[in-house]
């Protein structure tokens, strides 16, 4: 409750939970939770809830992707977000709309390496196409105060560890 009260918002898919950690709600916490202000998801809305109008991930129909998930963090002047297809089966060619006043980069976050995407101004946002590979993910940074420059990869990698049995990374 106390983080009900501080200002916090709980958003809840039904059915209601009916224990907390693992136990039955005897003492009636539940009810309680309840009664203050709650707000319920329906499907993948969760952006009706919260508002979060700082980006859209949307396929060629403007409808979004409900195998996309998205986590946003702000560090400072950077935006930070996470983009995952969560899909093991299929790839989405997903139309991005990300607010930002400067540009919006790549982050590889293996190499090191960070990337300006190129799209087309729209007010406040700027708009451009990723490719989603199954199970893929990208890091893009935003950053309010300044543009992000490109960087090139780091050092490559190289072998600490022989593994036995001849074991390397492959893409499939």
């Amino acid at each position: 409750m106390e983080f009900i009260n501080k200002g916090g918002r709980v958003v809840c898919c039904r059915p209601l939970p009916e224990l907390i950690e693992g136990q039955r709600d005897k003492e009636g916490l539940l009810k309680e939770l309840f009664s203050k202000k709650v707000s319920f998801v329906k499907g993948n809305n969760i952006h009706e809830v919260f508002g979060d109008k700082s980006i859209s991930i949307t396929d060629k129909d403007s409808k979004e992707i409900p195998d996309i998930f998205h986590q946003r963090r702000h560090r400072g002047a950077a935006d930070i977000y996470f983009i995952i297809n969560s899909s093991q089966d299929k790839e989405y060619s997903a139309n991005i709309k990300i607010k930002c006043r400067n540009n919006v980069a790549v982050w590889d976050a293996g190499s090191g390496g960070i990337y300006p995407v190129h799209g087309r101004r729209e007010g406040l946002y700027l708009k451009f196409n990723l490719q989603l590979h199954k199970a893929g993910s990208y890091l893009l940074i935003t950053n309010k105060n300044k543009k992000i420059a490109a960087r090139p990869p780091g050092k490559k990698v190289k072998l600490v560890t022989n593994l036995k049995n001849n074991w390397e990374p492959k893409r499939s």
